[in-house]
């Protein structure tokens, strides 16, 4: 099967033109809907126990940008909702994961997230008092008690710290052994959150000494593993993905791979759908460090990446819908290249994503948190192509074999709002920016 994906529009300017071509819905205030929205969806979705093992992780995908909406707006009813959310949680940590994993970690910065954003905004009335030394105790955990997971060999004993400061230092070959991994960032950003909040309160001084490490050791991340392109882009991990199994058919673009005869592709970037948290985690660093030459590099990494998203991984494909004429899509990696990613084989078959098929996260809003016009533009482009069409819905969705919320599975989220909803959030959250 052959796939052609021809018309590639890389800069704004398309978006604006689509922008005005496309109507808003309805009498009500796109605000107003979204508060409908989140009452009828979101708010039945934080009732459900989401800290337990089968939904921790999703939970740490779906509440971050509702969270950065409702503290920036001071949405009331909304940051309510999490307060009662989180108040609950706190009563149930057993029923949390028993593994210190991506989705511990992941569940553990979506809440250092509503601490920091809560005090930020004026709303620290609504923390949990429990909750930032529960959050901090998770960070520690995972900072320097617990080992850390590493491929092919032992843990790290002495956990993130160690891990990643093994990472920073001499290597040989760029080899995904070296790649800084998401568990690794989360445990940093969450120390950024809180360190944000303990700065502004005085709470926390007895792991204030490790929230500085911690913070001090992300921003150095982005400086030492990011990329500033010579257009004005900015690119993470590049290289080192390459002899990954995720990535090993990544040079097929028009044909579907062959069984046994990878394509690898030499000094590739990251794929798309696992770097949509850059701007959550670079704002999170930006607003953690106290020194102010640390936060503006970091803001300016944000703004090199919304470059990045504008001018190399959105793309625009011709539809048969006369309502949306073109179709929002994005390539599979974050330097524009749109091979298949994480391809497999089984018996029947290849399975994995094909180009552009890693187009429906970007609909979860965590590229909101880049911020900048371009990106506020390129969600409302997003938000307006709702109602999806069945080629939107089939590019979009993807299957998986764990159990998801009925609220959030593919594609009844892009059809009860919740998508909608994320990119509603996400084009006002950049445009405060």
């Amino acid at each position: 099967m052959a796939y052609n994906h021809t018309m590639k529009l890389r800069h704004l300017t398309p978006f604006l033109l689509l922008a005005a071509g496309c109507g808003g819905g309805g009498s009500k205030s796109v605000d107003s809907q979204v508060n409908d929205t989140f009452r009828s969806v979101a708010q039945p979705y934080l009732a459900g126990d989401l800290w337990s093992e089968a939904e921790c992780y999703d939970a740490g995908v779906w509440l971050p940008v509702p969270v950065m909406y409702a503290a920036r707006t001071k949405n009331a009813p909304m940051m309510a909702a999490f307060r009662g959310f989180f108040d609950r949680m706190l009563d149930a940590v057993s029923e949390l994961p028993s593994q210190y994993d991506l989705h511990r970690i992941q569940f553990a910065y979506c809440m250092a997230l509503y601490i920091g954003e809560a005090q930020r905004n004026g709303l620290g009335s609504l923390i949990p008092p429990r909750l930032p030394e529960f959050v901090g105790r998770e960070f520690k955990r995972m900072w320097n008690e617990i080992p850390a997971w590493q491929w092919d060999t032992e843990p790290f004993p002495g956990g993130v710290e160690e891990k990643v400061n093994w990472k920073l230092g001499p290597r040989g070959i760029d080899n995904y052994y070296y790649a800084i991994n998401d568990d690794e960032m989360f445990t940093m950003c969450t120390a950024a959150e809180l360190l944000s909040y303990a700065r502004a309160t005085g709470n926390l001084t007895e792991l204030t000494p490790d929230l500085f490490a911690a913070t001090a050791l992300g921003v150095r991340v982005v400086k030492e593993r990011g990329e500033r392109t010579s257009e004005g882009g900015w690119l993470f991990n590049r290289g080192v993905w390459t002899l990954h199994k995720d990535y090993a058919y990544a040079g097929y673009t028009t044909t579907e791979p062959v069984e046994n005869l990878p394509m690898r592709r030499p000094n590739i970037a990251e794929d798309s759908s696992h770097s949509n948290r850059w701007g959550a985690w670079l704002h999170s660093l930006e607003v953690g460090t106290y020194r102010s030459a640390e936060a503006a590099a970091m803001r300016e990494v944000r703004g090199r990446l919304a470059w990045q998203i504008l001018n190399r991984v959105v793309l625009f494909t011709r539809s048969t819908d006369e309502v949306n004429p073109l179709r929002v899509e994005f390539a599979n990696y974050m330097d524009g290249h749109n091979g298949f990613y994480g391809w497999k084989f089984t018996g029947n078959g290849g399975t994995g994503y094909r180009p552009s098929e890693l187009s429906g996260t970007p609909y979860i809003g965590w590229w909101g948190a880049v911020g900048g016009s371009g990106i506020s533009d390129l969600y409302r482009v997003m938000a307006d192509q709702f109602p999806l069409t069945t080629q939107e819905l089939d590019l979009y969705s993807y299957e998986t074999a764990r159990y998801r919320n009925p609220r959030i599975t593919d594609p009844a989220s892009y059809q009860n709002g919740f998508r909608w909803m994320l990119c509603e959030m996400a084009a006002q959250l950049a445009a405060g920016q």
